[in-house]
């Protein structure tokens, strides 16, 4: 899929800010640490399900190419 490069740099940005130990990949941990800021009252089995829907290789985490698909949908 190809995306806009002002688009792919929202998304480095956002990607950026949510991969808090920096290791190029977003976990469940730092994904429902955003949430949780956004939606305090998000269950876990919430928060799965939507960390799932964005990990589409099911690897346990979310790559920046993930995330670009997920983001443009």
């Amino acid at each position: 899929m190809q995306i806009a490069s002002f688009v792919k740099d929202e998304v480095a940005e956002m990607f950026e800010r949510i991969d808090s130990n920096g290791d190029g990949k977003i976990s469940f941990e730092e994904y429902s640490a955003l949430i949780r800021v956004l939606d305090r009252t998000r269950s876990v089995t919430k928060l799965r399900a939507g960390f799932t829907a964005i990990d589409t290789d099911h690897d346990g985490h979310v790559s920046f190419d993930e995330l670009c698909v997920w983001a443009t949908r």
